[in-house]
């Protein structure tokens, strides 16, 4: 038993060796590649992003839209928009990766649905 365990100490070292060899192999080698491939030495312009842009959703869309419905639509598509939220949920406890857009959009509907409801709430005179 004895010699069945220095041997497994022995391959275990070997092992721990041949790896802290290779780590610092692929750094000297990703050090020497880094260094040759600066933009000043091969000409290449750098090219860096400087802004991002995504399309996501156009919410003047949305609040032209809603602008425009009356009190009982405007609960209609609170009513709606929970409903997708409940489903986008469900999806996700499925693991069948929906889009985040969606929630988004419908999470945008609501608050905005409600703003107008208060807003016309609090126009109306008492």
């Amino acid at each position: 038993a004895t010699e069945a365990s220095m041997s497994l100490r022995t391959l275990a070292a070997a092992a721990c060796g041949a790896g802290l060899l290779l780590l610092l192999a692929g750094q000297a080698a990703s050090q020497q590649a880094f260094v040759a491939s600066l933009p000043s030495q091969g000409g290449r312009k750098l090219n860096v992003a400087r802004q991002v842009s995504h399309g996501g959703y156009a919410k003047a869309r949305y609040r032209k839209q809603l602008k425009t419905e009356n009190d009982e639509a405007l609960h209609e598509i609170i009513a709606l928009a929970k409903k997708q939220q409940m489903h986008h949920r469900f999806q996700v406890f499925r693991k069948q990766n929906p889009s985040p857009g969606k929630y988004y959009r419908s999470q945008y509907q609501i608050a905005l649905a409600k703003t107008f409801l208060n807003q016309r709430a609090a126009a109306m005179p008492v």
